[in-house]
């Protein structure tokens, strides 16, 4: 799994002509280093990965809210 070193950094400001200071290229490599291991953590995972769509069962979530709610007013 590919992640953000400093020489790619680097190469980036370099080609785009664009300034990083320290502290931004730090968040940038620190973003991706988390986004590289969620990767890893989740590649073969049963779990859904954080960045995946939820999928929802809208009615399942209707009919357990509904219960909460009915059981509150008692």
């Amino acid at each position: 799994m590919y992640e953000t070193r400093w020489p790619d950094i680097d190469a980036w400001m370099h080609a785009s002509q664009t300034a990083v200071d320290p502290w931004s290229a730090g968040a940038i490599r620190a973003v991706s280093l988390s986004y590289t291991g969620a990767i890893r953590r989740y590649d073969g995972s049963k779990d859904s990965a954080p960045w995946q769509a939820l999928q929802v069962d809208r009615e399942a979530v209707d009919k357990s809210v509904r219960a909460a709610f009915r059981g509150r007013n008692k």
